[in-house]
C-alpha cells in the first residue's frame, strides 16, 4: 500500500499519539516530524494479563510490541514491529538531576472511599512524611483536597497529552522510594529507572470497569503472575531488571534495526486499519472517522452500536488486584456488580 494511503488517515491513528508516544519514537529513530506512525500500543506495561495483547484490536494496522515475549504473542493478531516503549525512550533523553528525595504512594483511581481506605492503612502502620501520585482519571480536585486536609502532598502527571511521558520521569525521579497499592504500571515505570519499591499487599480499592472485563481479563496467566510476584515480593535488583526488560530498554541501542522494522512494517501495511476489511469499505469507514471526529467508526462492530445504544451497564468492582493476581481471583478479592450509567460517572478505570 502506497505510503500516501497510510498518511490520509493519520488523523484517526489515535493509540499512537496519545502520551506523546509518537513524538518520542519520531526523536528515537530520527523521523522527520510529518511521520505517520499507524501503531497501537498499550501505554502501561502489558504483563500478559489478557487473552490478547492490550489494545491489540485498536484500529491501527501494526502493533507496537516492545519486549520480544510480547512481539511474538502480538504478531499472531497482526503485523507487529519491536520498539522500545516510550517510558525508555523517555529516560534516554532525559536530563536525570538529582537522585530525589522522599517517598511517593502511588494512588489507585480517586474516589472518596477509596482515599480515606488508603489514608487510615498508611495512618495505621505509621507513613509519615510522603506524597500522594494522583491520577487524571477523573475526581482529581476532590482527591487533592482530601489529601490536602490530612497534611499530605499531591503530585501528578496530568493529562494524557504530549508531554504525559515526560511529566511522570520528572516526577517518579523526585523521590528517593515508591510505594504502591496496586498493581499499576508506574510501579513498573520507577523500578525500571532505579527507584526502591514497597508494595502494600491488603488495600482493597473501588473502580468502574468495562462489562466485558472477565471475557478481557486472563487470571490464569502463569507469566502475569510471576511478573507480579516479582513486584511484590522481589529485591530492587531483580524489580529494576525485570522492569527494563518488559519496557524493551535494550533495544534503544539497536536504534538502526528498529528504524528499519519500523519502514518495512509500514511498506507491508495491506489495510488501513484493523481489522482488515475490503478496501472500498476500510476507506468509507476511515473517511467517516475522519469528518466526523470519531476515530472508532473504522472498527465498529454491531455488538458495539448495540452495547452503546441499549446496554451500557458498568461493573462496579471491589478489588485487591495483589492478591487477585498472586492468589487466582475468589470471594475475598473480587466483587463485581452491574449498574445501570449514572450520569457521566460509569466510566471504566474511575473510582467510586
Amino acid at each position: 500500500m502506497d505510503i500516501g494511503d497510510i498518511e490520509r488517515f493519520s488523523g484517526v491513528y489515535k493509540s499512537g499519539q496519545r502520551m506523546g508516544a509518537d513524538i518520542l519514537l519520531r526523536r528515537f529513530l530520527k523521523l522527520p516530524d510529518s511521520s505517520v506512525v499507524p501503531l497501537s500500543i498499550s501505554h502501561g506495561v502489558d504483563i500478559f494479563q489478557w487473552n490478547e495483547p492490550i489494545d491489540i484490536y485498536k484500529a491501527e494496522p501494526i502493533h507496537w510490541a516492545y519486549n520480544p515475549d510480547l512481539y511474538r504473542w502480538s504478531s499472531q493478531f497482526k503485523r507487529t514491529v519491536l520498539l522500545p516503549h516510550p517510558w525508555a525512550i523517555v529516560d534516554s533523553i532525559r536530563d536525570k538531576g538529582l537522585p530525589g528525595e522522599g517517598a511517593l504512594v502511588v494512588a489507585p483511581p480517586s474516589s472518596p472511599v477509596n482515599d480515606l481506605a488508603l489514608y487510615e492503612l498508611l495512618n495505621d502502620r505509621g507513613y509519615k512524611n510522603y506524597s500522594v501520585l494522583v491520577k487524571g482519571r477523573g475526581g482529581e480536585e476532590n482527591s487533592n483536597s482530601f489529601w490536602g486536609g490530612m497534611g499530605v502532598n499531591t503530585v501528578s502527571a496530568g493529562p494524557g497529552d504530549e508531554g504525559f511521558y515526560l511529566r511522570l520521569h520528572e516526577t517518579l525521579s523526585r523521590f528517593d522510594r515508591i510505594i504502591g497499592c496496586n498493581v499499576s504500571s508506574a510501579l513498573f515505570f520507577a523500578a525500571s529507572i532505579g527507584k526502591p519499591l514497597e508494595v502494600i499487599t491488603d488495600y482493597e480499592f473501588r473502580a468502574y470497569q468495562r462489562p466485558d472485563f472477565l471475557e478481557f481479563v486472563n487470571f490464569k496467566s502463569s507469566k502475569s503472575k510471576e511478573i507480579v510476584r516479582i513486584l511484590v515480593h522481589g529485591d530492587d535488583d531483580l524489580r529494576f531488571r525485570v522492569s527494563r526488560d518488559l519496557l524493551g530498554f535494550s533495544l534503544l541501542s539497536e536504534e538502526e534495526q528498529c528504524r528499519s522494522e519500523f519502514i518495512e512494517a509500514l511498506g507491508d501495511v495491506t489495510s488501513y486499519f484493523y481489522p482488515p476489511r475490503p478496501r472500498l469499505i476500510s476507506r468509507l469507514l476511515g473517511n467517516l472517522a475522519l469528518y466526523s471526529g470519531r476515530p472508532g467508526f473504522v472498527n465498529v462492530s454491531l455488538n458495539a452500536i448495540f452495547s452503546e445504544i441499549f446496554d451500557r451497564r458498568m461493573y462496579e468492582m471491589k478489588v485487591n488486584d495483589i492478591s487477585l493476581w498472586l492468589d487466582g481471583p475468589n470471594d475475598e478479592n473480587l466483587s463485581l456488580k452491574l449498574v445501570r450509567p449514572k450520569g457521566g460517572m460509569t466510566v471504566g478505570g474511575k473510582g467510586f
